[in-house]
């Protein structure tokens, strides 16, 4: 770390002090150092945020032991540590109205993060859903995509195993300090990103995930990335702050249509209603992308795919005739939401084709 790295990171320990605040500091005194030597409790209460008790707090920790203290931590952690005038810092932050004063980073380095893309969605997500999520990133990473997402429980974490499983590139951004592995059920895919890809944040180590911390990370998935698919989503959540985001850059958002009458797809469907590209396969993205699949623009799909018991049922009726989709209804027994589910992920894996009518038939045999 040089000079003003270890200020940046001496400040950015200070609780209570998020990217405004540090940036406000900084321009008031000209650098972390010279708010380090020379800010008083006075000057800094005249700013705009800065209550008595969090400057009091501040000048506190200008002491030598304590700022010897939290950078040593980070040397001994071996994290890298990005500020926005270093040359790896990611420029693309840069466009947000408050990109991160510092991210810290583990993994083997900052990815050249071609064709960067976000895969999010709800943490209270189905089955279907995490399906999705895991086809999408596992075939987006073989068409040589960055996954970008936030390692949460549901739709981040399986969209990252697919990128893994495809041994594709991708990244994780916590709303926590780095050596915080959150939810500690992915202490696997934790460990898998920091030996295949990176990890970033902008909290310093040992900060909590406070629930204000996620809408924040939000802004950095969205910025990291050219497009935003959101997989599953109710009618509010941070996956949706992430796509507002990404709007707001001026960013192509997707979405995976769902049942109407679902919880986790009010958001998605209500995306798509209001202008959000509609993805029902990973191809779509990369068309709209303007992405040359490395593959020939085809997704690899095995012949032996193999499916559950609702999609072989409809498999074998659509062996011997096109179907309409209420006829499916009358011969599966399934009811509309549960075959809308399994004829989207069989039309995604190219199993099946929808014909005008919503009737449905065979896209390729199987046997």
């Amino acid at each position: 770390m040089n000079r003003e790295n270890r200020y940046m990171v001496w400040l950015s320990s200070i609780e209570g002090l998020d990217a405004k605040r540090m940036r406000t500091l900084c321009d008031r005194f000209g650098s972390a150092e010279a708010v380090f030597e020379e800010a008083t409790r006075h000057e800094i209460t005249k700013l705009d945020g800065f209550s008595f008790t969090l400057a009091s707090e501040i000048v506190s920790k200008k002491k030598q032991r304590y700022f010897d203290e939290v950078t040593g931590i980070v040397e001994d952690l071996g994290f890298s540590v990005y500020i926005q005038n270093d040359e790896e810092y990611p420029e693309r932050l840069l466009a947000l109205d408050q990109p991160p004063m510092i991210l810290y980073a583990v993994g083997p380095g900052l990815p050249a993060a071609e064709k960067p893309f976000t895969i999010v969605g709800t943490r209270r997500c189905s089955r279907y859903g995490l399906k999705v999520a895991e086809h999408f990133g596992e075939q987006l990473a073989l068409s040589g995509v960055t996954v970008v997402s936030g390692m949460a429980r549901g739709i981040d974490g399986a969209a990252q195993r697919g990128a893994l499983k495809a041994g594709g590139q991708t990244v994780a951004v916590l709303g926590c300090g780095l050596d915080i592995i959150y939810p500690p059920e992915h202490a696997d895919l934790y460990h898998q990103i920091r030996k295949n890809g990176v990890i970033l944040s902008e909290y310093y180590p040992g900060t909590p995930a406070y629930p204000n911390n996620f809408p924040q990370r939000n802004r950095i998935m969205a910025a990291l990335s050219e497009g935003v698919l959101i997989v599953e989503s109710p009618d509010k959540g941070g996956a949706l702050i992430t796509a507002n985001y990404a709007l707001d850059l001026g960013l192509e958002v997707f979405a995976i249509p769902g049942n109407i009458d679902a919880y986790t797809a009010k958001g998605t469907n209500e995306l798509i209603f209001n202008g959000a590209n509609m993805a029902l396969a990973p191809s779509n993205i990369l068309e709209v992308m303007r992405w040359e699949d490395p593959r020939n623009n085809k997704v690899i799909q095995s012949k032996n795919t193999e499916l559950d018991n609702m999609e072989n049922t409809v498999y074998q009726l659509l062996l011997t005739d096109e179907l309409h989709f209420d006829e499916l209804v009358r011969m599966t027994g399934f009811s509309g939401g549960e075959l809308t589910a399994c004829l989207t992920m069989m039309e995604i894996n190219g199993i099946i084709k929808q014909l005008p009518g919503r009737m449905y038939t065979l896209a390729r045999n199987l046997l």
